[in-house]
Order: C-alpha cells, then sequence, then structure tokens
C-alpha cells in the first residue's frame, strides 16, 4: 500500500462574532418569554430549535463534529470516521457558525467549551435560499491566546487519507486564522454492470450488457483559507477571507466488456475519465449594529474557476476466438475546458422588538461561463443574472401560539449563445407553531423556492456518449418554482425526542430529461415537463445522554414520486431507515451506524443511494482523541444502484467501488488552546461563492 501522509498546517476560519440582541437571546438556562427545562436536550422555538450541550457532552468531545454527533440533531448522519454531515434524504445541509455559513472543516476546529447552543432550523428563513436545514453554532468569542486543531486520518487497506490542520491567533479585537484540509484517494478500484434498453422507432428493441471490470478512481481535492476578523462589541464587525478549493479527479474510470444481443457482437470498452477545477474566492462581510435592536448586514463575494474535463470513450471488437482488435471501432475524445466568473452581492437588515423581528433585505448573483470543445471546435457561452428581495415578519401571538409570515420575489435572465430567457416568480412563506404544552408541539410550514438550470444543461454543444447516444442541452430553458407543505408533531421528554412528519412538494414545470430519436441516435436533453409531486412521511426517535452513558436514534420514512412528463408519466415508492447508537464512558466510546439504500425519482431516472454500516471505536485522553473505524466490515457488496426508465433508451446500472468495502482507517484528533479569553457574539449573513464548470457527458 502506498504511503501518502501528507499534511498542511494551517490557521482557522475565524470565530468572530458580536453581541446580539435577540427576542429569544438564551441567559443561565432562562429563556426570555418561555420557560426552560434544564433537563431538557431541545428547545423549540418558532423558526428554530435550541440545542444546549450539557457538561459530560462538551468533555466528551474535541471539536465540533464530535458535539454534534452527541447533540443526536434530528435528521442528521454525523460520521465518527470521516466527519461528515448530510442529511438521509441528501437534501442540502447550510452549516454555519454564529451565523457564517462554513464547510465541514471548519466544524471540526470549534471547540467544543466555546459552544454556547446549537440552532438546529428544520424550516429555514428565506435568507437561507433552498437550504432544507440549518445548523448553526452559536460560540464565544476568543480575545486573546490561540488554537491549533489537527485531524490526520489514515487508511490501513485502502488508499484514504485525510489531513486537516488549523491555526488560529486572537490579539483584542483581531483575529487572524489560516487552514488547509488536503484529502487524497487513490487506487480504489470501481466497476459497474450496466445494462440498457433500446427501442428503435419501428418498435424493435435490443439491448447492450456491460460486465464491468475493475478500473482506477485517483483523486485529490484540497481546500485552504486565511482570514482576518476586527470585531468592535456591539458596534461593527469586518471580515475578510480569501480561500481556494483545488479538485483534482485523475482517474474515474470503467471498463468492461459489451455484448449487443442485437448482432451478438461482443466488444472490450474503455470509459476514461478525469476533471480538475480550482475556485479561489475573495469573500467581504461588515456589520453595522443601530440602536434598538436594529443591525444592517453587507456580503460580497468573488470566484472566478478555471475547469477542465476529459473523457475517452473507446470501443474494440472481440473475435469468435475472443480475440481483441488492435484498432477501436468506437474512439469519442471529449476535452472541456472552461472558465465561470460568479459575483454574490447582499445586504439585509433586522429590527427586533420584544416579542416580533422584521427582517429584509437584497441579493444580486451574477455568472459569466465559457466553455471551450476542443475536438468539436466549438465554444459555448453563457450569462445569468438572478436578483431576489425578501420581507419576513415573526410575531408570539401568545404564549401557545407564534406565526412567521413573508415573501421573496426573484427575477432570473439566462442568455445562452444567442437565446435569452427571463423569468419572474413570489416567494411566499408561511409558519405557524402552536405549542400544546411543555412537552408537544404542531408545527405547519408552506413556502416556495426557485429553481434554475445549471450550466451544463444550458449548453447548446452536441457531445457524444458512445456510437448511440449523443447529449446536448437546451438554451431555452426556463426556471421552475417549487411548492413545500409540512405537518410535523413533535414530543421533547426528559432525554427523549420524538417527531412525526409529513412533508408534499409540487414543482411546477420542472427542468427534466428528455430523450428522443434523431436518425441513428438517442438525444439525451432537457426541457420544462408538466409537474412533479414528492410525498414525505418520517418517524425520527432520539434518547440523548441518558445517564450520560448512551445516546441513540433512529428515523423510518417513506417517499412516493410522480412524475409528469411532457411524453410520459412515473411513480415510485422509497422505503428507507437509519439507525445509529454511542456508548460513552470513561473515555471510550463505542459507535454503530446502520444506513439504508434512500433512492430518489426525478424525471425517468431513479438515484441510489447507499446502504451502509460504519463501527468505531474511540478513546479520549484530555483533549485527543484516538480512533479505529471500519466502514462496511460484514459486506463484500457495496454498491450504489440506478435506473432509466425512458421507452427509447433505458438502463438498470449497478456501480461497485472497493474503497468503502471493509475499509479500516486509524486516525487522530487533537485540539489545543492557550491563553483563551471569551466573547460572545454572532456573525449573521454569509453567501457562499462557489462556481460551476462544466464537465464531459457520459454514462456516469
Amino acid at each position: 500500500m502506498k504511503n501518502m501522509l501528507i499534511g498542511a498546517i494551517s490557521l482557522a476560519i475565524p470565530l468572530c462574532a458580536y453581541s446580539q440582541a435577540h427576542v429569544d437571546t438564551l441567559s443561565n438556562g432562562v429563556e426570555l418569554k418561555e420557560v426552560v427545562v434544564n433537563a431538557t436536550p431541545i428547545i423549540s422555538k418558532a423558526d428554530r430549535k435550541l440545542l444546549i450541550p450539557n457538561a459530560e457532552q462538551i468533555k466528551g468531545a474535541v471539536n465540533g463534529v464530535d458535539l454534534l454527533r452527541k447533540l443526536n440533531v434530528p435528521s442528521l448522519i454525523v460520521s465518527p470516521i470521516d466527519q461528515s454531515i448530510k442529511l438521509a434524504s441528501s437534501g442540502k445541509v447550510d452549516l454555519r457558525i454564529n451565523g457564517r455559513a462554513v464547510s465541514d472543516n471548519e466544524i471540526q476546529r470549534i471547540d467544543p467549551a466555546t459552544v454556547m447552543r446549537v440552532e438546529y432550523h428544520d424550516n429555514p428563513s428565506l435568507r437561507y435560499g433552498d437550504a432544507e436545514v440549518v445548523i448553526d453554532f452559536i460560540v464565544k468569542n476568543p480575545t486573546s491566546g490561540g488554537s491549533y486543531y489537527t485531524n490526520v486520518t489514515q487508511g490501513l487497506n485502502r488508499g484514504y487519507h485525510d489531513d486537516y490542520h488549523n491555526l488560529t491567533l486572537n490579539y483584542k479585537k483581531s483575529e487572524f486564522s489560516i487552514q488547509n484540509n488536503f484529502q487524497p484517494r487513490w487506487d480504489l478500484g470501481q466497476w459497474r454492470d450496466n445494462t440498457e434498453y433500446f427501442t428503435r422507432s419501428d418498435g424493435s428493441k435490443y439491448e447492450r450488457i456491460e460486465e464491468g471490470e475493475k478500473a482506477n478512481a485517483n483523486r485529490i481535492t484540497n481546500w485552504s483559507a486565511i482570514s482576518y476578523c476586527f470585531t468592535d462589541p456591539d458596534k461593527q464587525l469586518l471580515w475578510v477571507q480569501a480561500r481556494a478549493y483545488l479538485e483534482n479527479n485523475k482517474h474515474s474510470d470503467y471498463k468492461g466488456v459489451l455484448t449487443n444481443t442485437d448482432t451478438g457482437e461482443r466488444f472490450k470498452m474503455g470509459d476514461i475519465n478525469s476533471n480538475r477545477s480550482i475556485n479561489p474566492a475573495l469573500d467581504i462581510y461588515y456589520q453595522r449594529n443601530i440602536k434598538n435592536n436594529q443591525l444592517l448586514m453587507f456580503n460580497v463575494v468573488g470566484t472566478i474557476t478555471p475547469s477542465e474535463s476529459k473523457r475517452n470513450y473507446l470501443e474494440y471488437a472481440i473475435g469468435e476466438d475472443d480475440e481483441v482488435s488492435n484498432v477501436p471501432t468506437v474512439d469519442i475524445l471529449t476535452n472541456v475546458k472552461g472558465t465561470n466568473y460568479r459575483l454574490v452581492a447582499e445586504a439585509d437588515y433586522e429590527k427586533a422588538w420584544q416579542n416580533s423581528r422584521f427582517t429584509g433585505g437584497a441579493r444580486y448573483t451574477g455568472s459569466w461561463s465559457k466553455s471551450e470543445y476542443a475536438e468539436l471546435d466549438q465554444e459555448s457561452r453563457t450569462h445569468w443574472d438572478n436578483v431576489y428581495a425578501f420581507g419576513e415578519y415573526w410575531r408570539r401571538i401568545d404564549g401557545k401560539v407564534d406565526l412567521t409570515v413573508g415573501a421573496g420575489v426573484v427575477y432570473n435572465k439566462n442568455i445562452t449563445g444567442d437565446v435569452a430567457t427571463s423569468s419572474f416568480y413570489v416567494r411566499p412563506k408561511l409558519n405557524l407553531r402552536y405549542k400544546a404544552s411543555k412537552a408537544s408541539t404542531f408545527r405547519l410550514n408552506f413556502s416556495a423556492y426557485g429553481n434554475a438550470p445549471s450550466i451544463s444543461q444550458l449548453t447548446n454543444v452536441r457531445q457524444q456518449i458512445d456510437n448511440a447516444q449523443v447529449s446536448v442541452g437546451n438554451a431555452k430553458l426556463k426556471d421552475y418554482t417549487t411548492y413545500r407543505t409540512q405537518l410535523q408533531y413533535e414530543l421533547t421528554k426528559g432525554a427523549f425526542y420524538g417527531y412525526l412528519r409529513s412533508t408534499y412538494r409540487y414543482s411546477h414545470k420542472p427542468i427534466m430529461e428528455y430523450k428522443y430519436w434523431e436518425g441513428q441516435n438517442i438525444i439525451s436533453s432537457y426541457a420544462n415537463h408538466k409537474n412533479a409531486h414528492v410525498f414525505n412521511h418520517e418517524a425520527h426517535l432520539a434518547l440523548n445522554n441518558w445517564k450520560n452513558w448512551v445516546s441513540a436514534n433512529v428515523y423510518v420514512g417513506l417517499n412516493r414520486y410522480i412524475m409528469h412528463g411532457n411524453d410520459y408519466t412515473h411513480t415510485y415508492n422509497n422505503y428507507y431507515w437509519n439507525g445509529y447508537v454511542e456508548v460513552s464512558h470513561w473515555g471510550w466510546s463505542i459507535g454503530a451506524q446502520v444506513q439504508s439504500n434512500y433512492k430518489s425519482l426525478w424525471g425517468e431516472s431513479i438515484s441510489g443511494g447507499e446502504s451502509a454500516h460504519i463501527i468505531a471505536l474511540m478513546y479520549q485522553y484530555k483533549r485527543a482523541v484516538f480512533m479505529l473505524g471500519c466502514m462496511n466490515p460484514f459486506s463484500n457488496d457495496f454498491k450504489v444502484e440506478s435506473e432509466n426508465r425512458n421507452r427509447y433508451a433505458g438502463y438498470k446500472r449497478t456501480s461497485y467501488l472497493r474503497a468503502t468495502q471493509k475499509l479500516c482507517v486509524l486516525g487522530v484528533r487533537w485540539n489545543i488552546n492557550w491563553g483563551r479569553k471569551h466573547n460572545s457574539g454572532a456573525k449573521r449573513l454569509n453567501n457562499e461563492g462557489s462556481s460551476e464548470s462544466v464537465k464531459a457527458a457520459g454514462k456516469g
């Protein structure tokens, strides 16, 4: 096994903050206008839940991810091995520190002793865009000293390595920080079994059956940032960060033998893929506190993303004597070089009264991209403008009822080549909460959000996938709106927390795939279709830090999908479940997680999740944690299944990745602090300036 223990020291993203005047500020276990029971781990509010870590949870964690796992946050899957934070539903999780959006890495560097509370938004404000869940750590702001945090994890039987380092220095009102996260993966080994179904325009049918062989998969990612923060408590805050994210997928290859049932011919197939991109960004934030509980917030983010994506698809004929031809019968080479520029500028205002709060703001997002297709000698240019303005008002009606109403307006304009499209829509929001008792709460939520086409969906350049299939975008695509209604019942009783939730999503004129015959080729494109319906029912039960030994959670759910395309209708049901239990005592912890296969239908494609199980043994000595973990230790058949139900060109595909089969890792996490003094506060506004890039079309 290759030896790749590579590390880099970094200065962490700041936890700079300000003293916030908020209607529901928590102080010494008592919440204004509402009684807080100290034994209750989750306190339900109108627009979020407050999770208060106890002394044992703080003592048993060395970083923010550890603490989040011990807090048993509803619906979250927090891995004790790779420190990832995600939803089982694959929805967007917006992670924040004192109101500022951050990555998983930055959550790692949080000292649990500085955490005052964790705010969990399962019905986020209009400010948060299309995030399904927002997790916000409210921490104390250091005014002196410094901290160093490192997390090094090495695979014992696979090419797997994580290397994260972070250093922060504080002096009075200033904070300097730098950090770096390096993640190489090598010799992973991947393959797929793929059966494609074709129906010609005359009604005749045939199949192409791909029997996979192990191929190479190597990649490297690196994220770095350097930051400065100036905080004048109760007055103003200035935060500046320069960062860059590098992704280099050297190999993502597939090999196998293809059999054409129509002719009986066999081919040796190779699908060789690579792509790389770098995303530097400059992020500037300024906040001004005004008297009478008023805030002004400004944020500007600029990014540039150069990228390159290559794909070489090859087929070699296999003779009756099993000899493979030296000359390919199919040789498709695609090389896409692109550059994307992105600018985000936002201004928000907030005013709080004793029993109410108003938030309003506006945001502009501009994107300019150019993609060059070398082998095709073609170029695609896209310009996208988005203007968003919103207003939101929350009011406590009485001791049991509170209400949030709001609306956002969105204007989009896309220009791809010579084709221009524009759209305007409204994003309403309603959130009604009723506290039936100290333990029981009912919620009714309604909201709407917009969905814009991606650069790849808009490009009009034709890319050959294989000898029968062509991929091309549609420059005439229009934005669409998704409406979301949710009814939820929650019960909080001592160490127990549970909920029953039903959610309905309706998308009007959604962008979904569209396939059709053109001569001898199947064209894969996109179109605005009729509508899409998604029903979700979920139950969750958690036991939080029972007797300071045991934490556990389990949830089960059912999804039902109904897709009404322009020329098709598909339905699909998916049952899923997830469970996690952790036992901690005398510095030792053992955690076990089991996750079922979560699948979703969109358009005509069923995307497969992963059935996985994890076991981790951890030992904490002072501010260090030593970990031995295994992913899927009892499985030799880790796979992800997917399906396409198109009547002309569908498929059933199973993808395998050797790296996650019986992967064992050894890791150490260490957090060092010195000379710390703290002030509390929060930064409230942030925009992520990540940009898109176009990749060579393939089968995946």
